[in-house]
């Protein structure tokens, strides 16, 4: 998601929330790269979005390695 507006900024602890997404309602969220590419879309996602529910108590540095990403 590294090509996502604050992105960066929410990974190293300087923001506490992702600006470039915005939720929109129930079904839609608002995108927001840091540059236009033909391919944001193809490097965003290799998968469907996950809930807010299945991270919110896992740190964003642990993430890649906790039994929600690696476990179904």
């Amino acid at each position: 998601v590294a090509v996502i507006q604050g992105a960066e900024e929410k990974r190293n602890g300087q923001a506490d929330r992702i600006s470039g997404i915005k939720k929109i309602d129930y079904y839609t969220a608002e995108i927001t790269f840091k540059e236009h590419k033909a391919n944001n879309l193809l490097e965003l996602w290799t998968s469907a979005p996950i809930s807010e529910k299945v991270f919110k108590d896992i740190p964003v540095k642990d993430m890649a390695k906790s039994d929600a990403v690696r476990k179904n």
